[in-house]
Formats: structure tokens, C-alpha cells, sequence
């Protein structure tokens, strides 16, 4: 090799040892948020004034309902009612699903499932060819537009049952 470029050849590999071991941790060394200052522990955050996750709720008698808060949070409570989540559980009475249907049947053999509304309520029906078990729909869960519903019902011991 000749003697220029052995020594273009040192000056570019001292060049790149600069750069990877000088100026290289300066560049990617681990940088702090530059929030750091605004973070704070839980336990800290609870004790400043605002809304927080883990502040806790209100007690449910400190709820004044949806039409006090409507008086200012008008245009958010409009919103409100036409969303997926308004309607994501509701009383029978009230599921449009329900409110459309007089009678909801299936039949997988040997068992049939029926909804129907009878005396004000959407009774839940399930039974084979000897045999009908009935009982009232306690809650209506979806939306029913897009994916359906599912009703719970109460069956002994006040516990509630999904029916599928």
C-alpha cells in the first residue's frame, strides 16, 4: 500500500473511532421525558386538587343525574344520548330491539328459546318437547344495530343469567 493512502486510509478509521466512541454516547445516551418535572407518584397526584383515575367516586347519592348535568354540559349530553354506549344496557321496556319484535323465536333441536312480550314484560321461554320454563327478562345488553343483544334474566337466588 502506498504511503498516502495507508495514511488516508488511518485518518479515516481514527475519524470513525471519534465518532463511535466520542460522539456517539453523547448522542444516544438516555434521555429523560421532558415532563419529568410534571410526573409524580399516585399517592402525590391524589393529594393535588382535579380529577384523577384513582381519586375514587362519589358516593351514588352525590350524583345529581343527566338533567342537571345537561344545565351545563348541554352539547356533550346530546352526544351522549345518540351513542353506542347509551344504549349498551337497558330494561326491556326500553331495548328497541324488543320494542320492535313481539316475538323473538329459535328453535335448536330439541330445545327452542322465545322472547315474547307478554303483560308488559319480554318473558324468556326455553323448552323442549315436554317440558317450558319461563321468566322474565331483567336487562337487555348491546345495542342490537350491528352485533345483536343479550338478555339477563333472574333465576333463583336472584341471580342473574345470560341468555343465549
Amino acid at each position: 500500500m502506498s504511503e498516502p493512502n495507508e495514511l488516508l486510509m488511518r485518518a479515516a478509521c481514527s475519524a470513525l473511532m471519534i465518532v463511535v466512541f466520542v460522539i456517539s454516547p453523547v448522542t444516544f445516551r438516555a434521555q429523560e421525558p421532558a415532563t419529568i418535572d410534571k410526573q409524580m407518584t399516585t399517592e402525590d397526584r391524589l393529594r393535588k386538587p382535579g380529577w384523577w383515575p384513582t381519586k375514587g367516586a362519589p358516593l351514588r347519592n352525590e350524583y345529581v343525574g343527566p338533567a342537571t348535568c345537561s344545565q351545563c354540559h348541554s352539547a356533550l349530553s346530546l352526544t351522549q344520548k345518540r351513542s353506542a354506549m347509551a344504549s349498551a344496557g337497558n330494561y326491556p321496556a326500553n331495548s328497541s330491539v324488543l320494542l320492535n319484535h313481539n316475538q323473538l323465536s329459535l328453535r335448536l333441536s330439541p330445545y327452542s328459546y322465545t322472547i315474547k312480550q307478554s303483560g308488559g314484560e319480554s318473558q324468556y321461554l326455553v323448552g323442549d318437547q315436554t317440558k317450558t320454563l319461563s321468566m322474565p327478562l331483567a336487562l337487555a345488553v348491546g345495542g342490537g344495530s350491528r352485533v345483536g343483544q343479550t338478555y339477563l334474566f333472574e333465576k333463583e337466588w336472584d341471580i342473574l343469567w345470560k341468555a343465549e
